[in-house]
């Protein structure tokens, strides 16, 4: 089946296209997508920064309608409405889902209420955060920061201020950001562009440190300054999609004795599960997207998204934290 598609097709440009949507395998769907999520990896095709050869199709947070089924497949029907993480298991590897219909496992399809607003569904990012959380392993005595209060932030933020903790602490460098976060649970909220975080959490660790620290701002300085705020045998919990190389003063990493851990995706034992997971939390309300979507726009309207979700603002000033591409 042929179906529209949005294409990478050099640097900060995207346009439409054609692309071949597979018939589903055995134990496989086909979606009409409704909308997909722009995530950072999205972003950093976009700035090309991923290291691809141009063109190519991208997207990988869909919601949308299931168009036909596989053979084998027992819990889905044609007509059902999904949030999805379009894994296909010949080998392993992402349908692109910026497009009018992507295929995807049986195991990484959810169903949500017909009625909802697809935008606010999206459920592949939610699963990350489940992840997350899982791997950050939070007691009920631990001072908890998390750098970084962009979409991804905000999100561990939700998650964690439902978890038994002592303090949770978010450290951004916007206003705006940060007032979310203190919405979302934050007990105490840093702009480290005006704040010292290290004296902050100092203060209310009685000089000790966090004995977690999640960083979910994807650059150098912040994984810096993560590692600064842990105390000794602390837990760092490097959560954001980091491209290309880093410089790390690793001497900081080996004398406060850090236990290191990266919760992507693919460090999940079973990642299927953290998708299900994610969309019962969300049907519970424990995470939330109405307010972390801050621009839509439809395929043709792409270029203008990627454009604004590059830069953090939109022409009139609004901050960007989360972009979805519609399609129907």
């Amino acid at each position: 089946m042929k179906c529209r598609a949005l294409f990478f097709v050099s640097k900060k440009k995207v346009k439409t296209g054609e692309l071949d949507c597979p018939d589903p395998q055995p134990r496989e769907v086909r979606i009409r997508t409704k909308v997909c999520g722009v995530c950072a990896g999205d972003r950093y095709a976009f700035l090309g920064e991923n290291g691809r050869s141009y063109p190519f199709p991208g997207g990988h947070e869909p919601v949308g309608e299931i168009e036909s089924v596989g053979s084998d497949v027992t819990g889905f029907r044609p007509g059902d409405i999904v949030t999805a993480v379009p894994y296909v298991p010949y080998p392993w590897s992402l349908s692109p889902s910026f497009s009018t219909y992507v295929v995807a496992s049986d195991r990484m399809v959810v169903k949500i209420p017909r009625d909802a607003d697809p935008c606010l569904w999206i459920g592949e990012p939610v699963a990350c955060a489940v992840n997350g959380v899982q791997y950050a392993n939070i007691q009920p005595s631990d001072n908890v920061v998390v750098v970084g209060s962009g979409f991804m932030g905000l999100l561990l933020i939700q998650g964690l201020s439902k978890t038994s903790l002592k303090t949770l602490v978010a450290v951004d460098l916007k206003d705006e950001r940060l007032s979310l976060a203190n919405e979302f649970g934050a007990d105490l909220c840093l702009n480290s562009a005006t704040q010292n975080p290290r004296k902050e959490i100092h203060s209310i660790t009685d000089g000790l440190g966090a004995d977690v620290v999640v960083e979910a701002a994807g650059s150098n300085s912040a994984l810096a300054l993560a590692a600064d705020l842990c105390r000794k045998q602390g837990r760092l919990i490097i959560f954001a999609n980091h491209v290309g190389e880093r410089t790390l003063n690793l001497s900081v990493w080996h004398g406060k004795g850090l236990k290191i851990f990266n919760p992507s995706p693919m460090a999940s034992p079973d990642f299927a599960k953290d998708f299900q997971a994610a969309v019962v939390l969300m049907k519970k309300g424990v995470y939330r997207l109405d307010k972390l979507i801050t621009h839509r726009g439809t395929l043709d309207e792409a270029q203008r998204i990627f454009e604004i979700s590059a830069s953090g603002y939109d022409p009139d000033g609004k901050a960007y934290i989360k972009g979805v591409i519609t399609l129907y």
